[in-house]
């Protein structure tokens, strides 16, 4: 499976996902330097197949659940830039190594 590919079906899944509110601009850009850069990894380690496609959507779940719990927290309604960073820093503390490809 192509990058590309990889790439639109992991923003298709933030854009289908129910815990996602509105975002800023600049939350909007730090999640997709977060997708970009796990696809990158993803292509770099050749894990490119569909079940790779689904472990890594799994993990993108797992992130905007934290993401969506730093926002609740915080008592906003929508993603900041200290949602995504909360939400990521918390996954990778939580999740990791599991947590591929965004460890």
């Amino acid at each position: 499976m192509h990058w590309d590919h990889i790439a639109q079906e992991l923003f298709r899944q933030i854009r289908d996902a129910e815990s996602t509110a509105l975002f800023t601009k600049d939350s909007a850009m730090d999640l997709a330097i977060v997708v970009v850069n796990g696809v990158r990894k993803m292509e770099l380690e050749n894990r490119t197949d569909p079940a790779d496609l689904r472990e890594a959507g799994e993990s993108l779940g797992n992130l905007l659940d934290y993401m969506a719990s730093e926002r609740e927290a915080l008592g906003i309604e929508v993603f900041t830039e200290s949602t995504v960073a909360g939400g990521l820093y918390n996954a990778r503390i939580s999740l990791c190594p599991g947590f591929w490809p965004f460890c």
